[in-house]
Parts: structure tokens; C-alpha cells; sequence
């Protein structure tokens, strides 16, 4: 039997984390009655209907408070609470580690992790998590399958090599982005390119399948910024990973922990320039072994890492039959 469920997001972007997550709980048979975040009137309507709902979902944007006061986000978690409705805070951003724009701070500030369960991508910091009073649950990011079907190659994007990201400004914290992007630019010249190139708007549904398509070897790289004693921070992994092999791209990605255990891409040992060399320089000698793993990890993808799958391990987790 579905649950009925509120979810709580910004749902005017059609390419949105919040309305491919929608689509996989209807996928899963539930019902969701969407609240879009920033309108009062929606949020009061939430709030005096909460017991109505199994659970609410919440992924949260930014300046919300500006729009609804933190008191209005508090009382709607209170009357949850008390109606006995599990509040379910679900997020693929890193949040320890980065202080640019108050983000680590804002994990002791805001409503949103407050909920009863919070569900992110950040793992490896569960005495952070913990000492914050957040019930964290990891989870690593997912993709929607509806937009996992294989592009076809256009002219214009072809290239042997390719970046999918923000490239040219990202989090100071993580100083292998820009290391990254220049040893590819000395190394491989015309024939790597970065994504999106600049002037250009986000790529998205049928151009980003065909733009993934149109690259032999994909780049990859995640927020890893450094803890107090200099090692990296771990067990997080961008949802690019997710998003390039579910549309049949070969992607090269940093060493993280856990990451080979849910995805059997290849990778190499950040800052070790001649490993990552070595990746590419086979992958790109080699077609019909360059698709196999494409297909292979494509796949997997599509078997484990859905929001689909991510969904029904959330209601599962929070609302055991």
C-alpha cells in the first residue's frame, strides 16, 4: 500500500533533484502533495495538515529563512512530531569541511536538521554529525533512470577527454579541482574540454545524453576537502558519478572510500598525475574496452543507484511495514 507523502522543495526547475525524487516515489506508487518552499501560504497549509501525511520530505535550497521565517520551518516540524508523521531531510550536498557561505555553519542553524531523520551524501563524519544532534543517515547519490538512455554523438561537443562540473570557481577548500583542471589543459591541450564551457547555461535532458556521448573519457571529481590533520575527507562522491555512467559514459574518478564498493569504475590516487595518465591513455587505446566498462557500469547504475532505489531505501529506513 503507498504512503501518503509531503514533500517539501523547489520544484520549478524541471531538471531538479526535487522532481526527479518526486517522480520515482509515484514511481513507487505513493502519493505526494508538493509544497514548494518559498510560498507561505503553501508551507501554513503544510503545517496545519501535517497530520495528514506518513511523512514528510524536505530538501532544502538556500535563503529559505528569508522567505519563511525559522520559527514557521520549527513549528511545522513540531506539529509533525507530535501528530506522530516522520520528517525526512534528504540532500546530496557535503556540508562538513566547507565554510565559504556559512555552509558547515548552517548545519547548527537550521530547521532542516532538525528533522527526525537526515539523509545526505557527507558521510565520514558521523561524531560531527552526532555531536550537531543530527540523525544522520549516509547515503550515497543517485540518478534518475528516467533520464539514463544513451545520447547520441554531436560534432560539436566530440572530444577524446572531458570535464562535467564547476571548473573554473569551486570551494577554495578543495584545491584538486583547479589542480586537476590544469594538468589536464597542460597535459592533453585541444583534446580535453570543460563542461560547461563558458557562457553556456547547465546541460541538461537530451543534451546532456548526447553531450555524454559525445566524449570519449570523462574526468570526474568530488568535493574532498581536507580534515584538520591533512587527510581527505572521505566516503562522499559527487552525483556526477551517478549521473555520467547511468548514460553510458566511462568516467575516471578520484580514489574515495566505499566508492569501488557501489561503483566499479576505475580510479586513481588523488595528485598521482601519472596514474590518471596511465587510465587514459588505455581507456582512450582501447574502444571496445572502453564500452564494455561503460556498459557494465551503466548497468550497475541502474540496478543500485536510482532514486528510485533511493527512495524506497528512505521509506524503508523510516517507515518499516
Amino acid at each position: 500500500m503507498g504512503l501518503n507523502v509531503a514533500y517539501v522543495g523547489n520544484f520549478d526547475p524541471p531538471a531538479s533533484t526535487e522532481n526527479e525524487v518526486r517522480k520515482a516515489l509515484v514511481h513507487l506508487g505513493h502519493d505526494v502533495w508538493l509544497c514548494q518552499e518559498c510560498q507561505p501560504a503553501r508551507w501554513s497549509e503544510l503545517t496545519d495538515r501535517v497530520h495528514e501525511f506518513d511523512v514528510v520530505l524536505w530538501t532544502r535550497t538556500a535563503d529559505l529563512a528569508k522567505r519563511i521565517p525559522h520559527g514557521e520551518q520549527r513549528r511545522m516540524l513540531m506539529q509533525a512530531r507530535r501528530a506522530g508523521v516522520s520528517t525526512v531531510a534528504f540532500h546530496l550536498d557535503r556540508w562538513w569541511g566547507l565554510r565559504e557561505n556559512g555552509r558547515e555553519d548552517s548545519v547548527w542553524s537550521e530547521p532542516f536538521f532538525r528533522c527526525e531523520h537526515f539523509f545526505s551524501t557527507d558521510g565520514a563524519h558521523d561524531t560531527e554529525w552526532a555531536v550537531a544532534g543530527v540523525n544522520h543517515h549516509w547515503m550515497p547519490p543517485g540518478v534518475s533512470e528516467f533520464e539514463c538512455v544513451p545520447g547520441t554523438p554531436r560534432d560539436e561537443w566530440r572530444s577524446d577527454i572531458g570535464f562535467l562540473g564547476s571548473w573554473r570557481h569551486y570551494h577554495g577548500e578543495h584545491s584538486h579541482r583547479r589542480e586537476l583542471v590544469e594538468w589536464l589543459r597542460a597535459t592533453y591541450g585541444d583534446r580535453v574540454r570543460f563542461f560547461p564551457e563558458p557562457g553556456q547555461p547547465g546541460i541538461r535532458g537530451d543534451d546532456l545524453r548526447d553531450l555524454i556521448a559525445s566524449v570519449k573519457v570523462w574526468v570526474g571529481d568530488s568535493c574532498l576537502a581536507p580534515r584538520a590533520d591533512g587527510a581527505p575527507m572521505g566516503r562522499y562522491w559527487s552525483d556526477r558519478v551517478p549521473e555520467i555512467t547511468g548514460r553510458g559514459g566511462y568516467l575516471l574518478h578520484p580514489e574515495v572510500d566505499d566508492l569501488y564498493e557501489y561503483h566499479s569504475i576505475e580510479t586513481w590516487t588523488m595528485g598521482y598525475w601519472d596514474g590518471l595518465a596511465a587510465l587514459i591513455d588505455i581507456a582512450l587505446a582501447d574502444d571496445d574496452y572502453r564500452r564494455s566498462v561503460a556498459e557494465t557500469t551503466r548497468s550497475e547504475t541502474l540496478e543500485r543507484h536510482t532514486y528510485t532505489v533511493r527512495m524506497a531505501q528512505v521509506l524503508e529506513a523510516v517507515c518499516p511495514s
